[in-house]
């Protein structure tokens, strides 16, 4: 009588494989998180970018559409007025205004429904900027003024700074031309904005 002998198959995996899987996601887990880092970073300026030229391309319509000036400017700490001095794009948001009066300050409506002379028209608020963390929209002008054609009133060419962190290599640049034409592109390194 032969005696057959049953094997037993081993399931899962042995000690010594589980610590060569551990050993090659440490290694590649090391190389991934800077990559991974930039990538987040370069996305977070990449999504405020297009906010903010999205928001400058709508000021612009609407100016060639109303056929009247158009403001927008960066949000004072209460978020109910445009800020009277440069402050930082991101810090509480922007809006945009047809200026009815052409006196480039935001003269709110007084709340009964009806633009009455010296009331500007509010277009649109940008209020949840200040929440996308890490991302500084920075430069020297906080108000921009569009013409009824479509051009910026009194400057040549503005910029504004999109940066999630201090390393160049995700950093945008949001240019205005004195035409109203907008255009971003990641900052090279060493080169100011505009």
């Amino acid at each position: 009588m032969n005696s057959v002998r049953e094997t037993k198959k081993q399931n899962g995996f042995s000690l010594l494989e589980l610590m060569v899987a551990l050993a090659v996601v440490a290694i590649m887990s090391t190389f991934a998180a800077p990559a991974l880092r930039s990538f987040i970073q370069n996305s977070k300026a990449l999504t405020q970018a297009n906010e903010l030229v999205t928001a400058l391309n709508y000021s612009r319509s609407e100016s060639v559409k109303r056929r009247m000036p158009v403001v927008m400017c960066a949000f004072n700490t209460a978020q109910s007025s445009c800020a009277t001095s440069s402050v930082p794009w991101d810090e509480n948001g922007w809006m945009a205004f047809a200026d009815r009066d052409r006196d480039g300050a935001y003269d709110a409506d007084d709340g009964d429904g009806v633009l009455e002379d010296g009331e500007d028209a509010l277009l649109k608020e940008w209020k949840e900027v200040g929440s996308n963390a890490g991302v500084d929209i920075t430069s020297g002008v906080f108000r921009l003024s569009y013409l009824q054609s479509g051009a910026l009133s009194g400057f040549a060419t503005i910029g504004l700074r999109v940066s999630a962190d201090d390393s160049s290599d995700v950093n945008r640049c949001v240019r205005i031309l004195n035409t109203g034409w907008v255009e971003h592109k990641k900052m090279e390194s060493g080169v100011t904005c505009p």
